[in-house]
């Protein structure tokens, strides 16, 4: 079996509201999501890793969720990469200074939602079964409009 990493950045005991719910956010997604994705052939392993602190010239790390799939050859990578998304730093909800959010067709988060996870999630998981196939969606037909066998 695949194993597919998300990586979540944040301080081990950091109370800021964005980082909190999206802490709980990535626990009951793979509560819902991973013996789904274990159907498909990936194991889903989540990590808290620690972000730079406030005055450190990294803290826009803070929340940063990435995703890789190591036996395939699939990098960390920032979900807002994965899903077209952009990131930025703005005043945090909890008003304690800055806080790292995700930009998305005219939506800012900072507390990440679970269909943008879940998005990068399938998203990885499909780039990898494109690579385990050899090719695109066209590799097992001639006549392919999208996957619909």
């Amino acid at each position: 079996m695949n194993k597919i990493i998300l990586t979540h950045y944040a301080a081990g005991e950091d109370t800021c509201d964005p980082v909190v719910e999206t802490r709980k956010t990535i626990e009951t997604l793979l509560r819902q999501m991973g013996p789904k994705m274990e159907k498909i052939g990936f194991q889903v392993t989540v990590r808290e890793e620690p972000a730079a602190g406030k005055e450190d010239a990294e803290s826009d790390r803070t929340n940063l969720i990435t995703l890789a799939c190591p036996e395939l050859g699939l990098e960390e990578t920032p979900l807002e990469d994965l899903i077209g998304a952009e990131s930025k730093m703005e005043d945090c909800s909890c008003g304690e200074g800055r806080c790292r959010s995700i930009s998305l067709e005219g939506q800012s988060y900072q507390a990440i939602p679970p269909g943008l996870i879940t998005d990068g999630m399938l998203r990885v998981a499909f780039s990898a079964m494109e690579a385990m196939a050899g090719g695109g969606c066209e590799s097992c037909c001639s006549d392919c409009n999208g996957c619909g066998i």
